[in-house]
């Protein structure tokens, strides 16, 4: 495998993420909304969007939210999208993108990283718990709409 490089994600890279979290969630997103939405969390300096680059194409993303929390009185850190181009999966892309988000809550003071994960992703639960990450929590979710 080419070496990984891991980047802050840039406006251009738009398309290639709004293709990854399509893959990532199943879904076609609203990409006037998708866009929208890329390009106001771009400007928010405690979110962190990172890709890895290879052979100068983007093969993963990652984004990560830097948060106060009272119930920890500090800071954590929150995963929100990691996902991988399928063919270039199982490479330790994943793994190379989260130390990345790992340093980066470190340099911020978090005390922890916090992530959900569909319970149908099983792979990725594994992925999680091989680096290190464990289910401690539930999550629920309420539709408003």
């Amino acid at each position: 495998m080419n070496n990984v490089i891991i980047r802050d994600a840039l406006k251009t890279d738009l398309n290639e993420i709004y293709k990854l979290i399509n893959i990532l969630e199943e879904n076609v997103f609203d990409k006037k909304k998708f866009s929208q939405v890329f390009n106001d969390t771009l400007k928010n300096r405690k979110i962190f969007f990172k890709v890895a680059i290879i052979d100068n194409k983007i093969a993963g993303f990652i984004s990560l939210s830097i948060q106060a929390v009272l119930h920890h009185a500090g800071y954590i850190a929150e995963i929100h999208e990691l996902v991988i181009v399928p063919e270039l999966r199982c490479m330790n892309i994943g793994k190379s993108l989260l130390d990345e988000v790992e340093k980066i809550a470190l340099s911020n003071n978090c005390e922890l990283i916090e992530l959900a994960s569909n319970k149908n992703r099983v792979r990725a639960h594994k992925f999680y718990e091989n680096n290190g990450y464990i289910n401690s929590h539930y999550k629920l979710t309420k539709k408003l709409s």
